[in-house]
C-alpha cells in the first residue's frame, strides 16, 4: 500500500473538515452576505467527497481488500478513470501492463467490460 495514497486521504478529510468550519460561519452572516455558502458546500460535496471515495477505493484495491467489504451500499459507479490513476501512479505493478491492471480493477469493482 503506498503511503502517499494514504497522506492523500488524511489531506482531503482535513479539507472537508475545513470547509464546514467555513461554512458555518458563511451561515452566520445575514443572508445576503451568504455569497460563499453555496459554492463552499458544492465543491465538499461533489469534488472532495468523490476525491476521497476513489483515493480510499484506490487504497483499498492496493491493499488486496475485497470491494464489497469496502462499500457495501454504493448508490453511484465510482470513477474508474480516477482510480485507476491513482493505483498506476502509486501502486506497484511487476511489469504488469496498464490494460491488464484496468481490466483486473474493472472486474474488482465488479463493472464489465463493454463489448
Amino acid at each position: 500500500m503506498s503511503v502517499f495514497l494514504k497522506v492523500k486521504a488524511k489531506s482531503l478529510a482535513a479539507e472537508a473538515a475545513i470547509i464546514r468550519i467555513e461554512e458555518r460561519k458563511q451561515l452566520k452572516r445575514p443572508l445576503e452576505k451568504r455569497r460563499f455558502y453555496d459554492l463552499l458546500r458544492d465543491h465538499r460535496i461533489k469534488v472532495v467527497r468523490s476525491a476521497a471515495r476513489d483515493t480510499h477505493l484506490a487504497r483499498m484495491y492496493l491493499k488486496g481488500r475485497d470491494y464489497r467489504a469496502v462499500e457495501r451500499t454504493a448508490r453511484e459507479t465510482p470513477d474508474v478513470d480516477a482510480i485507476m490513476r491513482m493505483v498506476w501512479m502509486y501502486g506497484v505493478h511487476a511489469g504488469k501492463p496498464y490494460a491488464d491492471e484496468l481490466k483486473a480493477l474493472r472486474t474488482w469493482l465488479g463493472i464489465k467490460e463493454s463489448a
